[in-house]
């Protein structure tokens, strides 16, 4: 079982197009409703299987086994922190839900480098991560740079 031994908080870059970015943020509402809300691995686990494609480089767990797992042990140990961890990922999913609004807004771009807060548990014992998007603020991500479809590079953004 998964046993928090560690969490942080930090913000990572992320490249993703707009479909990647829609699956980030479905997994991880499915996350906080049948995970975290619901606690219900088994769904869990069969639903996640539809965002295998982003679970190992958004959330750094592999497999949707791993994920459901994780949000298993998380949910058994972290205690009073749980009600916590919660507002931080589903406000963590308004925020990639604001970030999904910009991109549609703006189709001249394919794909987006997005700067994410993060809070992430580790399990030394075991050597497993496991992290979420979380919301510290208002708008608290950000794009970095953007990618033209048919453009060799990338253009920095302000």
């Amino acid at each position: 079982m998964f046993t928090i031994t560690s969490s942080k908080e930090y913000y990572a870059k992320l490249r993703v197009n707009l479909s990647d970015l829609q699956k980030i943020a479905d997994a991880q509402i499915t996350m906080y409703d049948t995970g975290f809300e619901q606690k219900n691995y088994t769904t869990l686990t069969n639903l996640l299987t539809a965002y295998s494609g982003v679970l190992s480089f958004a959330f750094m767990a592999p497999t949707a086994v791993d994920v459901s797992g994780t949000i298993a042990g998380i949910v058994a140990t972290i205690g009073s922190g749980l009600p916590t961890l919660e507002y931080l990922v589903k406000e963590g999913h308004w925020q990639l839900s604001r970030a999904i609004i910009w991109f549609k807004a703006n189709p001249q771009y394919d794909m987006i480098e997005i700067n994410l807060p993060f809070i992430q548990y580790t399990d030394a014992t075991h050597n497993e991560s496991i992290r979420f998007v979380e919301a510290v603020g208002d708008n608290s991500w950000g794009i970095t740079a953007v990618h033209v479809p048919g453009s060799s590079g990338w253009q920095l953004e302000g």
